[in-house]
């Protein structure tokens, strides 16, 4: 599967499921990254993003073509798009 077959619609669901298709459980893949476990998890929960080098690394852990990595990205809803709730 190729990131632009994703069905992602957040980066956090982009992330969790390049991650799912490698294989990968988020120890394996925080030790080849170099981030706690936890960093992982909270990136997956959409409670933080990567870095930009840390997003290469994942890309390169999962085995995923950074181009592609980056057009599922553009297809998502932005990063900090989760307004405050209005009463």
């Amino acid at each position: 599967m190729t990131m632009l077959q994703s069905q992602a619609t957040t980066p956090a669901q982009l992330l969790s499921e390049t991650r799912r298709l490698s294989g990968l459980t988020t120890r394996e893949l925080a030790a080849l990254i170099g981030v706690s476990h936890s960093a992982i998890a909270r990136w997956e929960r959409g409670e933080g993003e990567p870095s930009a080098s840390q997003f290469v690394r994942w890309a390169r852990a999962t085995r995923q073509p950074l181009d592609q990595m980056i057009e599922g990205l553009s297809s998502c809803t932005p990063w900090d798009s989760n307004p405050e709730p209005t009463d």
